[in-house]
């Protein structure tokens, strides 16, 4: 089985609208506050049918983990 740190903010946003993104649209993604990024990639994730489990860094932040359903989450 995969694991959800393997795929990267381009894999999710292509498996959700069909195209590779822009430059410019990860870079309006890296810009967001964590909360704010979060928010959209469990919206793409819902458009991508993948999920999306959620992980606190050793830093004490949540991270939004995805990947394909019945990909094992990052741990």
């Amino acid at each position: 089985m995969s694991s959800h740190c393997q795929y990267s903010f381009a894999d999710l946003f292509e498996a959700a609208f069909g195209e590779k993104p822009s430059k410019s649209a990860l870079e309006e993604l890296y810009s967001l506050t964590q909360d704010e990024r979060n928010i959209v990639v469990r919206d793409w994730v819902r458009r991508a049918e993948w999920e999306s489990f959620d992980i606190t860094g050793t830093d004490g932040v949540v991270y939004a983990s995805f990947g394909p359903k019945g990909s094992e989450p990052c741990k």
